[in-house]
């Protein structure tokens, strides 16, 4: 053999190595935050609502659907006209929120623009507030001070055992960085700068309508959350072989055009596992 013989074997073996090594990083990439589904009357007055008050931008998902956009996920709308909307504070599904600089500035400001309030402004922590107002469907948003920017900051979930829910979502996304334990019972993990807390039911902040019982998400003013995975096939083997409940299986979407499947939370939250690049790494990724 010669030589050259070896080295073209030596880079074959080489490049065999990149790929299998890339394959497998594929097969344990962690899951990132892709969108919150929620169910509205209206998705015009919706994203007139959000684009006002929340500074999100209106796309077309797939260049067809009306979507909005945050900073690296989106807000998905299914609109359901008359029908009725499911209460989602009677769920484990309780809230999004956004960033302010100064609460009780917004808080003046918003009334003054007709925003009606579940929750007054009021203190979080000594030099932080925090406030609940309506969306158009009686959706409840929280705007909070206590990280100082205009961005979407956290989604506030509740469970019968917050420590055992958390757990169920960081292994689901398959994650490295353990679940963060915070100083009000709430446990934590942070998904592409995007805070997903889970508070105990009966702990500060507990929506006032709960009473001790969680309702399945489904139907309600936010539907389901959605993660996503490049290889979905290999989140979907995964999460079979931890005996997650499966919902839905492995299927085409017909209206957004990804591969997806359903599954179910702990505190009865619908989660839906997409395929999809994250963004901004899909606007430069081939």
């Amino acid at each position: 053999m010669t030589r050259l013989h070896i080295k073209a074997l030596l880079r074959a073996a080489l490049l065999l190595q990149l790929l299998a090594g890339a394959s497998a990083m594929a097969a344990e990439e962690a899951g990132h935050l892709h969108h919150l589904h929620m169910n509205v009357a209206s998705i015009e007055r919706t994203t007139a609502f959000y684009r006002r008050f929340f500074g999100v931008t209106a796309v077309r998902y797939a260049g067809k659907t009306p979507v909005l956009a945050m900073e690296r996920s989106f807000l998905f709308m299914n609109e359901v006209g008359s029908r009725p909307i499911l209460n989602h504070q009677l769920t484990g599904l309780t809230h999004g929120c956004w960033a302010t600089i100064d609460g009780n500035y917004q808080y003046e400001w918003l009334k003054k623009q007709g925003v009606e309030f579940y929750t007054p402004v009021a203190e979080y922590l000594p030099g932080s507030t925090y406030m609940y107002l309506y969306g158009p469907d009686r959706e409840v948003i929280e705007m909070s001070d206590a990280a100082p920017h205009h961005r979407f900051n956290h989604i506030h979930m509740v469970a019968t055992d917050a420590k055992q829910t958390a757990q169920w979502f960081h292994d689901l996304l398959n994650f490295e960085t353990p679940v963060a334990s915070g100083p009000m019972k709430n446990e934590n993990l942070v998904i592409d700068n995007v805070l997903l807390t889970v508070f105990p039911i009966g702990a500060r902040f507990t929506p006032h309508e709960n009473d001790g019982t969680l309702r399945n998400t489904d139907g309600s003013n936010l539907d389901h959350i959605a993660f996503s995975f490049r290889d979905i096939k290999a989140a979907y083997r995964r999460v079979r072989k931890q005996g997650v409940e499966i919902v839905k299986p492995l299927d085409v979407d017909a209206e957004y055009g990804f591969r997806h499947f359903f599954v179910r939370a702990p505190n009865g939250v619908l989660v839906e596992l997409v395929e999809a690049r994250p963004w901004p790494d899909a606007a430069w990724e081939k």
